[in-house]
């Protein structure tokens, strides 16, 4: 299994047009619900942002947004890439410059938590994730997290032959 599986093109933004956290949330939350991934952007991304004013994570300037909820029809991300940066939050807020929104079924909570572990070691990879940071085009980007294999957490599911 790799990152692709979790997505598609429609759901990846070489350049997103939002300049600030809710409206890239909002940008990316809307692009989920014509996939057919979510069934309302706008209480997705109101949920997101809730989740966000009590936790926010942000690594190497990149942003982590997560909705979990019964109205999220299939695990999956959209991913948004920002060149000028995105300033994620209030005040002091870090910039950042590439969006991953998680969209989490109540039940997924261990694949979700493989998404995680093989994106923390897609972006120490500085080779690949640059890589991915270059493509212009969605099905760049898409080729690109096919190369990314899924990293699985947990027991693993051992299925006996007879």
């Amino acid at each position: 299994m790799n990152l692709a599986q979790y997505t598609d093109p429609s759901l990846l933004v070489p350049r997103l047009l939002s300049e600030y956290r809710d409206s890239a949330i909002a940008e990316l939350g809307s692009r989920l619900e014509k996939a057919g991934r979510i069934e309302n952007a706008r209480a997705f991304t109101h949920a997101v942002l809730d989740h966000e004013s009590f936790v926010s994570a942000v690594y190497d300037k990149v942003a982590f947004p997560l909705a979990r909820g019964q109205a999220v029809k299939e695990l999956s991300f959209a991913l948004g890439l920002s060149p000028q940066g995105i300033r994620w939050g209030l005040g002091k807020a870090p910039t950042v410059h590439a969006v991953v929104l998680f969209a989490v079924p109540l039940s997924a909570g261990q694949p979700y938590l493989s998404l995680v572990v093989t994106f923390s070691k897609f972006l120490q990879d500085q080779t690949a994730f640059s890589a991915l940071r270059q493509c212009a085009q969605p099905e760049e980007m898409f080729a690109a997290l096919k190369q990314v294999r899924l990293r699985r957490t947990g027991p693993q599911l051992v299925v006996a032959q007879p």
